[in-house]
């Protein structure tokens, strides 16, 4: 029930959407190898200025890269307008790179002296090697960028007859203005796109060597490179590329390719192969490895510790089934052996086994003891099931909350429960994670001599993150909290936790929203929960109106982020609370399916329940709802509204109307590239493949019906709930959102439209940030 004693007593001010635009975010710890030196990521204010596209066509604000030693200052190392992305410490630890890139989209790298804080080395990567496409930043990482040395660096670059695999920086709309003079000009501007065509994105790609004492660079592998792997001494490297493409699967529907994200913006149905590069002579040795795939980190090449022997997990077949799995190893006498896996984490497994075995082993000295991990039965998603390490001649296999050390030098294999898979990490050849709960958390270290635990520092309050070192007793962690976001360091269990960084104190003010727990029945009496929350408008004389919010496998959580003033979800909700809409968070628990799940359908079937729970109240405005949804949910929003007229307003943010194009679209980033095809074909796993939330279970082809029956935009008879589409010109589905609008128009329903030239799937730039959040409160206000 509302506790109208709260609601004028409480604290604080209503928010404000520039409370959401000043906050500054932790994106990345990374330590050294010894443990004793970090640097951390942090994003600055969607206020401050030096905004720039990124590769996929994101307007993003700049991160800067901060140092610090356990004794010693925290401060920040790189200065200017550019973005940093997540740094590489070199071998000893001493020196530190730093990629950065410039709001053209240019790559530079930058080199500091970590005991004095000074830039030793930085200019822009050689003009001849024209550097966007493969040092992208992914999740604020570089694709491949590793020391051989604290004095040289392997970077992946473009070569200069490189065709980029995106229109990287804010100049793509140059490059597009110069592909259309070329026509006005009367000379030949052609994108030609051909089925029979196995040419990679990536081809003109290659590995270099930077010298930081001469500047001299050195080509050491060409091709689309996916994953590099140096030898223990350095000397050698073992290079996967990309060389050709998998024939698609003719009338089936596009298994996922494993590891990949959800967009998936890169180019991942291709044919892989193998070099080993000498570093000395530049020698080039070709395999017969060849496996399938956008080459995730975790079947990246496995080197033994004496670089003796080497492995690579990979998949034999572009398909769903776990049993195309297999590992590639090569012995100490040259020799190759494949071996195959039940499933592509048993891949890895086996990979990591093969170099952690001795020789003694290897030559039947001692009994092979492999246990298997993966699903063998269940067709594949985007998941591999699991995460593998190694420490000497163990191995480590943590699926779900249980870990596995197993060796096959012993019989013994040691199972620990209630890991907590976000602690596991890696460093110096060990591994650590912390498995209990409350006061009996404990952090385990495994090395090749054995395992051994200790107390796990205990936080007051739970952390949104935290980061550890198999040699750093103590514990990073950030949190945050109503009044303030904290950088918190414990430098062991029994040390006083200090705080490294504080930011976005401005939150203080803000009144928090109140939240509250709403049990019902969905269809078939299933029960589910959702959250109430309540608004922090000062003034609650009347009973408010309420906005549902749904989206797929988004449980409602009285501690989600979706609640909290200081949290990156603030953009969402809190402005409608704040404007005296009270918001209900209902259940929505679409099973990533293997087969169809029929998503339209489901969509009412959980969320109009709610509707009849909220009915039942008395202390809200019962029967006056609006819904709102972003992405995957504001594709719920247009099938609610072709469905039933319970809702007074719609608002769709960045939906997907017609699953045709979502399924096949051609998007801004890519749409002049020769090899987009490809990229499309890749990533129709998203609604295609097993284990994905709005699961079709065929391809657009032969499973017309269902693209057809589970569209909005082709099931508008009977939707009449004036609707306020937000819509980024660079995200997925412009045309389509275009037609949804254009349709319901003519059909006489109340609807706008708004684009946002520049933007993307989730607004960025700060004016249209505070644009949407003015028109979706005032859309809300107009009809509710």
């Amino acid at each position: 029930m509302r506790d109208a004693a709260w609601a004028a007593g409480a604290a604080g001010r209503p928010f404000d959407i520039d409370d959401y635009l000043k906050r500054e975010s932790l994106i990345d710890i990374v330590f050294n190898l010894k443990g004793d030196v970090w640097a951390a990521l942090i994003q600055r204010p969607l206020t401050a200025r030096g905004f720039f596209t990124q590769s996929d066509t994101q307007v993003t604000p700049r991160c800067d890269v901060w140092l610090a030693k356990a004794d010693d200052r925290f401060e920040r190392v790189t200065h200017g307008p550019d973005w940093a992305l997540t740094p590489v410490f070199s071998p000893s630890g001493a020196r530190l790179a730093v990629p950065r890139v410039d709001r053209s989209g240019r790559v530079r790298l930058e080199v500091y002296n970590v005991k004095t804080r000074a830039k030793i080395w930085g200019s822009d990567l050689p003009q001849s090697l024209d550097v966007t496409a493969h040092l992208f930043p992914h999740q604020g990482r570089a694709a491949c960028l590793c020391w051989r040395d604290d004095n040289r660096i392997l970077i992946v670059v473009n070569g200069g007859a490189y065709r980029p695999r995106s229109l990287n920086g804010l100049d793509s709309s140059t490059r597009n203005a110069a592909l259309s003079e070329r026509a006005i000009e009367g000379d030949l501007s052609v994108r030609r796109w051909r089925s029979d065509d196995t040419a990679t994105c990536g081809a003109g790609a290659q590995l270099v060597e930077l010298n930081l004492t001469s500047s001299a660079h050195r080509v050491r592998a060409t091709g689309d490179i996916r994953a590099v792997a140096f030898a223990p001494d350095h000397k050698r490297l073992a290079v996967v590329r990309a060389e050709g493409r998998p024939p698609l699967p003719a009338g089936r529907p596009m298994p996922a390719p494993l590891g990949e994200t959800a967009g998936g913006y890169e180019d991942t149905r291709v044919e892989l192969r193998l070099d080993l590069v000498s570093l000395e002579d530049g020698a080039v040795q070709g395999t017969n490895f060849r496996g399938v795939g956008g080459q995730p980190a975790a079947f990246a090449p496995l080197w033994s510790y004496d670089g003796k022997r080497l492995a690579v997990p990979h998949r034999t077949r572009y398909s769903d089934q776990p049993g195309d799995s297999a590992v590639w190893c090569r012995g100490a006498d040259g020799n190759v052996r494949i071996e195959a896996a039940p499933s592509p984490l048993d891949a890895i497994v086996r990979a990591h086994a093969y170099v952690a075995e001795s020789d003694e082993m290897l030559s039947g000295g001692l009994p092979v003891n492999r246990p298997t991990f993966g699903d063998a039965r269940r067709p594949l998603g985007r998941s591999i099931g699991g995460r593998v390490e190694r420490s000497g001649e163990k191995v480590l296999v943590l699926v779900g909350t249980r870990l596995t050390v197993w060796s096959q030098a012993s019989p013994e294999v040691i199972t620990v429960d209630m890991v907590e898979p976000d602690t596991l990490a890696t460093g110096g050849g060990a591994v650590v994670f912390v498995s209990g709960h409350g006061g009996a958390r404990k952090r385990y270290c495994v090395t090749a001599g054995g395992m051994t635990t200790q107390p796990e520092p205990t936080a007051a309050r739970p952390l949104d993150m935290t980061f550890r070192h198999p040699a750093y007793v103590g514990l990073l962690g950030f949190e945050d909290a109503h009044d303030a976001t904290r950088l918190i360091e414990w430098p062991s269990c029994r040390a006083l936790p200090r705080t490294r960084y504080l930011c976005n104190q401005h939150v203080a003010e803000v009144r928090e929203a109140r939240p509250e727990v709403v049990s019902y029945s969905a269809v078939a009496g299933y029960a589910r929960t959702g959250v109430l929350y309540w608004p922090t408008h000062p003034e609650l004389q009347t009973k408010p109106p309420v906005v549902v919010y749904a989206y797929p496998q988004y449980a409602p959580d009285v501690r989600s982020r979706l609640g909290r003033v200081n949290s990156r979800s603030a953009w969402m909700i809190q402005a409608l609370l704040a404007e005296g809409f009270a918001v209900f968070h209902a259940a929505f628990p679409i099973e990533s399916a293997v087969e169809y799940n029929a998503p339209f359908r489901r969509v009412a079937d959980e969320v109009l329940p709610a509707l009849d729970a909220l009915d039942r109240r008395e202390d809200i405005k019962a029967g006056t709802y609006g819904f709102y949804g972003h992405s995957n949910g504001g594709y719920a929003a247009l099938a609610l509204g072709a469905q039933t007229d319970r809702f007074k307003a719609i608002v769709a943010a960045a939906p997907f109307p017609d699953s045709f194009d979502t399924d096949l679209s051609v998007t801004s980033e890519i749409q002049r590239l020769d090899c987009a095809p490809a990229i499309v074909q890749a990533r129709r796993h998203y609604l295609e493949a097993p284990n994905v939330p709005y699961a079709y279970g065929a391809d657009p082809i032969s499973g017309v019906g269902r693209f057809t029956a589970d569209s909005p935009l082709y099931n508008l008879a009977n939707y009449k709930t004036p609707t306020l589409i937000l819509y980024g010109e660079n995200d997925v589905s412009l045309p389509a959102v275009e037609k949804m609008f254009l349709a319901k128009q003519a059909a006489g329903v109340p609807t706008e439209l708004d684009t946002y030239w520049g933007d993307s799937h989730v607004l960025s730039s700060p004016g249209n940030i505070r644009d949407a959040t003015r028109r979706q409160v005032a859309w809300f206000k107009r009809w509710l």
